[in-house]
């Protein structure tokens, strides 16, 4: 496995990846949950990868009540704020 198949794991709307994170044209949101335990912010492996994307940007949402460690990504309320300016600095609506 590559070391950045992870990341085209969060590009599942494309048909046929690029073949380098480096040549993904567009911009790239990850976001990630501080109480994640499948994948810990702590290894910096989010913050390393991003890096190679020219218009990647990564997140780590704090701990709170309303997380639930790696499940936190199900629960749209707590990263929908984050979509919607990715959107907007897209030129596409929310």
């Amino acid at each position: 496995m590559r070391r950045t198949a992870w990341l085209f794991g969060l590009m599942c709307c494309l048909a046929a990846p690029p073949a380098s994170a480096a040549d993904y044209p567009a911009p790239l949101l990850a976001v990630n949950f501080a109480g994640d335990l499948v994948n810990p912010p702590e290894l910096g492996i989010l913050d390393r990868e991003i890096a190679r994307v020219p218009k990647g940007r990564a997140v780590v949402l704090p701990f709170s009540e309303e997380t639930r460690g790696h499940g936190s990504h199900t629960i749209a309320g707590l990263w929908k704020h984050l979509l919607a300016r990715l959107l907007a600095a897209s030129g596409r609506r929310p």
